[in-house]
């Protein structure tokens, strides 16, 4: 499928955005790797790249898999180059290897972003995983329950069983 990316910026998006010959829109998730969130150090780095790649461009997406956000799971190509392989290569995301276990030639890129020191590596200090960032940041919001020291809870009434 042939598609279009829409050089959209709304707070907090980093999927792209693209769109069909038809006009039809829709999100794609970049299979196989894992960009910083935008709050994140180097997140908007990441996603200025990724608008330099292929930014208003016809692009390729080759469908892997739908997310549980019913987004599209794709590898984009332009012009016979693996964007999301580009991605990792130019250090601006990781190799995902929990959703694309074998992918030996993104394994390989990561490992040469680092030797290069490029993108996220360039800094003394190792970037953060974006999953153990935000895995952090539910930390932070998750309401904290007290709890009496007997450990018992008081259910409302309408919860009780009869």
């Amino acid at each position: 499928m042939s598609v279009c990316l829409r050089d959209k910026r709304r707070k907090g998006q980093r999927i792209p955005d693209v769109e069909m010959p038809n006009g039809t829109w829709f999100k794609v998730r970049l299979w196989g790797i894992d960009a910083p969130e935008l709050d994140q150090p180097g997140g908007k780095e990441a996603m200025l790249e990724l608008i330099q790649l292929i930014g208003r461009k016809t692009v390729t997406v080759s469908v892997k898999d739908r997310d549980r956000y019913g987004r599209i799971v794709g590898v984009i190509t332009y012009r016979n180059r693996d964007i999301n392989r580009e991605m990792i290569q130019r250090g601006h995301a990781w190799y995902y290897e929990q959703y694309a276990p074998d992918q030996k030639n993104y394994a390989d890129a990561e490992q040469a972003a680092k030797e290069k020191k490029a993108g996220l590596w360039k800094s003394k200090n190792p970037p953060i995983p974006p999953w153990e960032w935000r895995k952090m940041k539910r930390k932070k919001r998750a309401p904290r329950v007290e709890r009496p020291e007997d450990n018992s809870v008081t259910l409302p009434r309408s919860s009780r069983a009869s």
